[in-house]
């Protein structure tokens, strides 16, 4: 296992932003069992990771949810490829966890350079998916570091105490936009965080920035609640 993690980092998630263009197409699960998605998942390397085998089997268990989480995304490249990633397949619910790759130290709460405008970005694609008649559910932003030294990406990438400022002052947000406009949010926070509210749980997390088979195995019934939740109303 930790051979196969340690080429997973290497080979899927070692760029995490920045990353000049290079980006990891989303495994489309439904194109190799032909069947139409009712579940899209728009997001990141943490989405993208979900839906490979080596994480997780929520995706083999679920044939109609697609994963379109793409390596290195920020919101505002996500709201870019949102059209075709999102709306050209019809799905009746998307996922949308978006913003670890915003909350940076040269980010804006609302504001700043377009691409990590990350309020506006969520509300945007909240409102392109309803306009076309597809539920969206948001989620928040997982933490970020542990105490272990397996955490060395998140320290690598970040190391700035203020991160966790940023990451909170996002996931109140998504969290009082989601109850003010009648979504359903994913609290991956704190189902993920250690008892600092800060940093991940050590077995949670594989390099501090991407859950472990373990996290994402939390993470799943979380998922599964949210949606028949959503398809409900």
């Amino acid at each position: 296992m930790k051979s196969t993690l340690l080429a997973l980092m290497v080979a899927a998630i070692s760029c995490i932003t920045g990353c000049g263009g290079l980006h990891v197409a989303p495994k489309l699960a439904q194109d190799a069992m032909h069947v139409e998605p009712t579940v899209v998942f728009m997001g990141d390397s943490i989405t993208f990771n979900y839906g490979q085998s080596w994480a997780s089997t929520a995706f083999s268990e679920h044939p109609t949810w697609t994963d379109a989480g793409v390596v290195g995304d920020d919101s505002g490249q996500m709201v870019d490829r949102f059209a075709t990633a999102v709306v050209a397949l019809h799905p009746a619910v998307v996922v949308i966890l978006a913003g670890t790759n915003d909350v940076y130290p040269s980010w804006v709460f609302d504001g700043g350079l377009a691409n990590w405008n990350t309020v506006q970005n969520i509300a945007y694609m909240v409102g392109v998916a309803r306009a076309a008649g597809i539920q969206p559910i948001l989620a928040t932003i997982p933490p970020w570091g542990c105490p272990e030294s397996n955490c060395a990406l998140a320290e690598a990438k970040d190391g700035s105490q203020a991160r966790y400022a940023r990451i909170d002052a996002l996931n109140s947000w998504i969290k009082a936009y989601g109850a003010q406009q009648g979504l359903i949010v994913i609290d991956y926070h704190s189902a993920l965080v250690s008892v600092d509210g800060q940093t991940y749980v050590p077995d949670l997390t594989i390099d501090g920035v991407h859950p472990t088979p373990a996290g994402y195995d939390l993470m799943t019934p979380m998922v599964e609640d949210a949606i028949t939740a959503t398809e409900s109303k």
